[in-house]
């Protein structure tokens, strides 16, 4: 399994609107995708309007270990 992490901060004011992107848009897509088994963060246009900062690249990671 590969991890991707991201880290991303809303502008002012702005937080419940990018909440409401992420799971009204942008999750209910990345749950079609095959292989998936959880969310991962996309940053499109309208996305980016709403934040102040995130990183511009993923990190991916190798997991070695999952317990549940």
């Amino acid at each position: 399994m590969v991890v991707r992490t991201w880290e991303g901060r809303a502008r002012p004011g702005a937080g419940g609107r990018y909440l409401a992107h992420l799971t009204d848009i942008v999750i209910p897509q990345i749950r079609e995708l095959g292989g998936n088994q959880g969310v991962q963060v996309v940053v499109p246009r309208e996305a980016q309007a709403l934040l102040e900062a995130f990183d511009e690249r993923a990190r991916h990671f190798d997991v070695a270990f999952e317990a549940r």
